[in-house]
């Protein structure tokens, strides 16, 4: 799990529509975040500027989700520790 750097944006992804709206913002040094229902876009291949992509654990689980080995899939508990690395947080 890299997140030890302070020089990222970390992009909170709540759904598709959100994704939209945030991926022509995503630089390759940012991570990306989904959760709730954005989750459902991990069951095909997402293109982004970034290949740190997360998952919340709770919400693909709640789904049935079964995202690609390219998306960490992340507890709550490293959740936070991925927003307090974050230089910027933004919510979509």
């Amino acid at each position: 799990m890299p997140f030890s750097s302070h020089e990222y944006s970390l992009h909170l992804i709540f759904s598709p529509d959100g994704w939209l709206k945030a991926q022509p913002l995503v630089t390759s040094t940012d991570r990306v975040f989904f959760m709730q229902d954005a989750v459902y876009l991990l069951q095909a291949n997402i293109t982004s500027p970034s290949e740190l992509l997360y998952a919340r654990a709770t919400d693909v689980l709640a789904r049935n989700i079964h995202p690609s080995e390219a998306i960490e899939i992340l507890d709550d508990e490293q959740w936070v520790k991925l927003t307090e690395q974050a230089n910027n947080v933004l919510s979509w």
